[in-house]
């Protein structure tokens, strides 16, 4: 039991202030206030002037991005002066990567992301995909370059990611889901077949060889790229909410470059088809 008197001062003409508290028990600690916790959910950064997109230099050795023709710079989308890394006006930067639009295909020529194995903290679960249309592309040089929700919205497609997002949750807690955040925007998908995207025998399998067997496991640096192969014989696609078509590609490459641990240079190609996608409803 504890008992606590308190004394005031008299004050002229009244009677001394007298308080009493009793309780029972040790007194309560003290209560600190703690530091509010770091944000968990994906946050796109609203300063596009942080994008520092594909360092080339990254494993050490020169890996510069895929280079266009003439004949497909043409055809691709320019990023305005404000928001271009190194000069190059058709190369959107992005945390820890960066693409090329096609504007006529509506889809990226390619993605190029440095990945760090070693540098991997842990990330919140995967959960409610929001996904955004970059506005540093469209309204500026052409309406409507990126295919939004509306192409995805169908029964056994999936918003296929061309740089992955695990690949580039690197670096600190909050670089590592910007980033991730960053991978979100639709300049970065493309449809493809659900059993082809998350198949893993099919791409997947490949995603996930190269960042968990590979990357993760060897504590490694690696640079990847990757994107649609383009043909003009491609299928046209438009499902019931589209007010557009488009032609959905047909394969896939990816390329991985590392520096082995005896210091030796391996460029690896893959190629994979999802010819099943002109199955479903919604093809020519």
């Amino acid at each position: 039991l504890t008992i606590t008197l308190t004394l005031g001062d008299p004050v002229a003409g009244s009677a001394p202030r007298i308080g009493a508290t009793v309780s029972s028990g040790p007194p309560a600690p003290m209560v600190v206030p703690s530091a509010p916790p770091e944000e968990e959910g994906l946050v796109v950064d609203p300063d596009w002037s942080t994008r520092e997109g594909y360092d080339r230099s990254f494993l050490e050795v020169d890996v510069p991005l895929p280079k266009l023709s003439t004949e497909m710079k043409e055809v691709t989308a320019v990023v305005p002066e404000e928001y271009r890394v190194g000069g190059d006006k058709y190369v959107l930067a992005y945390h820890h990567f960066s693409l090329a639009m096609n504007k006529k295909r509506r889809f990226a020529w390619y993605s190029a992301a440095n990945i760090d194995g070693a540098r991997r903290p842990t990330l919140p679960k995967r959960s409610d995909d929001k996904w955004a249309i970059d506005p540093r592309i469209d309204d500026v040089d052409a309406p409507e370059i990126q295919c939004g929700e509306e192409l995805y919205a169908t029964a056994k497609t999936d918003r296929g990611h061309l740089t992955r997002y695990l690949d580039v949750a690197w670096g600190t807690k909050r670089q590592a889901l910007a980033a991730l955040a960053d991978t979100f925007h639709f300049s970065n998908a493309c449809l493809q077949l659900s059993a082809f995207n998350q198949g893993k025998d099919r791409w997947q399998g490949i995603e996930q060889y190269l960042l968990e067997n590979k990357a993760r496991k060897e504590k490694r640096r690696m640079s990847v790229m990757t994107g649609p192969l383009f043909k003009r014989t491609d299928p046209v696609y438009r499902n019931k909410y589209m007010d557009y078509s488009v032609r959905i590609p047909l394969a896939f490459w990816k390329v991985c470059a590392l520096v082995r641990a005896d210091g030796t240079l391996s460029a690896t190609a893959f190629l994979l088809s999802q010819d099943d996608v002109s199955d479903l409803p919604g093809f020519d």
